[in-house]
């Protein structure tokens, strides 16, 4: 499939997943985006409804809230929301990572290459990233002979192994997983048995054509003067004492006090804005 589309500027495919929680996450990382970039973006956002509670899908009007911010900046970038209910739902019931610490909306990412709209090459992002940034210095990295680039996970380099990958940020070449059935294999893996990480973890298990990418597209641990995507996910800190520490970007006062980070104020204070204007408009 073409990176253009008729009428249109060359693209930047992205995509996001996650239940209705993860508008937050989005949102955040959309404004960075566009702060970054004025290149036309095409922003694709994957979801299911498991008809309950506690798993609400992302809405039509999160679509088109995102929608909007994206074609303010380029009028020829587009945010599509992608609900695969159909296929992801009966798998993931019956999977045994379905109860796990982390969301199963995590292994939406899987089920890209079942998904004929998405392109052959495109970002996957996590909802818990900032750009500092212009995202095209990741894709415009040729991954033609590999399945994606990624970096290396942090953690996972002292307590996997070396070359361990943080399948938070994803360069993937679609059309090379649909042949090697990367995906597939991963999904099967998943649903072997019950797993910590499970979806990095049997991505890792199973992955053989990688492009090693450097640090400063995913940034975990901290973010350095070269950053380009700092991801705010799951960390160890040894001082004051041995701990976990897991602060995400909408959690403002702890990425103040305790990362003491204020480099994305102005982000964060639009989305505050954004966010009051939305809840007094329900």
């Amino acid at each position: 499939m073409l990176n253009t589309l008729k009428g249109r500027d060359f693209l930047i495919n992205i995509f996001f997943c996650g239940n209705d929680k993860a508008f937050d996450g989005i949102l955040i990382s959309t404004l960075s985006l566009v702060k970054h970039t004025k290149k036309a973006i095409a922003l694709y956002i994957l979801t299911a409804d498991f008809k309950d509670e506690k798993n609400k899908p992302i809405s039509e009007f999160h679509e088109s809230y995102i929608n909007k911010i994206l074609t303010t900046v380029n009028k020829n970038s587009f945010a599509k929301l992608l609900d695969i209910s159909d296929i992801f739902v009966p798998e993931m019931r019956k999977n045994p990572n379905f109860e796990s610490f982390y969301t199963p909306y995590c292994m939406l990412r899987l089920y890209a290459d079942k998904i004929p709209e998405l392109p052959d090459k495109i970002i996957y992002l996590d909802t818990d990233i900032v750009l500092r940034d212009d995202i095209s210095l990741l894709f415009n990295i040729d991954v033609s002979n590999y399945e994606l680039g990624a970096v290396e996970d942090y953690l996972g380099k002292w307590f996997k192994h070396r070359g361990y990958i943080n399948s938070g940020v994803l360069l993937l070449n679609l059309s090379m997983i649909r042949e090697t059935g990367l995906f597939e294999k991963t999904r099967k893996k998943c649903a072997e048995k019950k797993m910590w990480f499970p979806d990095q973890d049997a991505l890792n298990k199973v992955l053989s054509k990688k492009l090693m990418l450097d640090k400063k597209f995913n940034s975990q641990h901290k973010g350095y003067p070269d950053t380009v995507i700092r991801h705010f996910c799951k960390t160890i800190r040894l001082l004051p004492f041995y701990h976990t520490e897991n602060i995400k970007p909408w959690q403002i006062d702890q990425v103040h006090k305790t990362l003491k980070t204020t480099e994305f104020d102005d982000i964060l204070n639009d989305y505050l804005k954004r966010i009051e204007r939305i809840k007094s408009n329900v």
